[in-house]
């Protein structure tokens, strides 16, 4: 990863990983995917996976309620 990092900032770039987990045949297998960004597009990389996670869990969040209410009859 570091050597990916160095390789692709000598060109004004940053490097985001992610991780993708498959479960073939009981057995887990993990893919982490290297994406070059342009350092400003990089550097606001943290914003958008920030707001992504808050709303994923604020819709999680509504539904939980939602249940809630249901089982008590709200």
């Amino acid at each position: 990863m570091k050597c990916l990092m160095k390789m692709h900032a000598k060109d004004n770039n940053g490097v985001l990983f992610y991780e993708t987990i498959c479960s073939f045949r009981e057995q887990r297998h993990t893919f982490i995917e290297a994406v070059p960004l342009p350092f400003e597009q990089f550097q606001d990389a943290p914003a958008y996976f920030r707001v992504s996670l808050l709303l994923d869990l604020s819709t999680k969040i509504s539904i939980i309620q939602l249940m809630i209410g249901i089982n008590h009859g709200l």
